[in-house]
């Protein structure tokens, strides 16, 4: 399937019909599209608040291609997981925050 902005429209669509009543927002290039922008877009990335990270493996199991799962490091910590819809990558991305200098959690 090729990778149209109406492609990515009808992806949008069905990631928002699924994820209602969640936090979530969809950034970067496939957001420009979403608004009408011509352009190419390899992927869409969905930001979630914890809880919607959390559900998202239940709400889009038939498109999972990693599980969200919880990460941490010396630096950052987050959730991330992978889904392909109608050929279209989505990554969901949620609860980044990011280590300050001061060795406090910071967002």
């Amino acid at each position: 399937m090729s990778k149209t902005p109406q492609n990515f429209k009808n992806v949008i669509k069905l990631l928002s019909d699924k994820l209602s009543g969640y936090k979530y927002a969809i950034r970067g290039t496939s957001s420009l599209v979403m608004q009408g922008v011509d352009m190419n877009v390899d992927d869409i990335d969905i930001v979630c608040d914890e809880k919607c990270s959390k559900v998202v493996n239940d709400i889009l199991k038939e498109y999972l291609v990693n599980e969200v799962k919880y990460s941490e490091s010396p630096k950052f910590k987050s959730y991330f997981g992978k889904f392909v819809i109608d050929g279209i990558s989505d990554e969901i991305m949620g609860n980044w925050q990011i280590l300050d200098t001061k060795g406090d959690w910071g967002l």
